[in-house]
């Protein structure tokens, strides 16, 4: 049930081009991105960035509400058109479905829930673009050196 961060930020969405370069702090705000998942299950991933951290809320519609099953928190610096992100906790649904049970690295299960359930690691580089009310996220997940639209590419709408 729980969709590794990799597969959110991989759905080949769009592409990188920026209408809006002379704006460093153009991504700051609240950002969206919806899909339809297994089953046909409406998705919903929110994307919060301050002038230092960022969050994401993975969601799903259950009942005709929004349930998060997933929350990545971190931190990142921003230089040109890159972000360093470093993740800094990780909520994950506990089975009853009651809550977000919150990981962090001095935990001794973190390397095994960045490595499985989150599949991402706990520092990396992405590349952005922001044009109008879109932002464009593109990690080089295959460390080919190459930020790839269309393979490695995920957009998202301003809210």
């Amino acid at each position: 049930m729980v969709m590794g961060l990799t597969l959110l930020l991989l759905m080949p969405l769009g592409s990188c081009s920026s209408d809006d370069d002379d704006d460093d702090a153009g991504f700051i705000g609240t950002w969206e991105r919806m899909e339809s998942g297994d089953q046909d299950v409406e998705m919903k991933q929110v994307l919060v960035i301050t002038a230092t951290t960022f969050e994401v809320k993975m969601q799903m519609e259950l009942l005709a509400q929004w349930l998060d099953f997933m929350v990545i928190k971190g931190t990142y610096t921003a230089e040109g058109d890159i972000m360093s992100m470093t993740v800094t906790q990780v909520g994950l649904i506990k089975e009853d479905l009651s809550g977000l049970q919150y990981f962090s690295p001095s935990d001794p299960e973190w390397d095994a829930i960045l490595a499985g359930e989150v599949e991402m690691p706990e520092s990396f580089d992405a590349k952005y673009s922001v044009s109008g009310d879109k932002l464009t996220i593109i990690f080089d997940d295959n460390e080919d050196g190459i930020y790839d639209p269309v393979e490695e590419g995920v957009v998202f709408t301003r809210a």
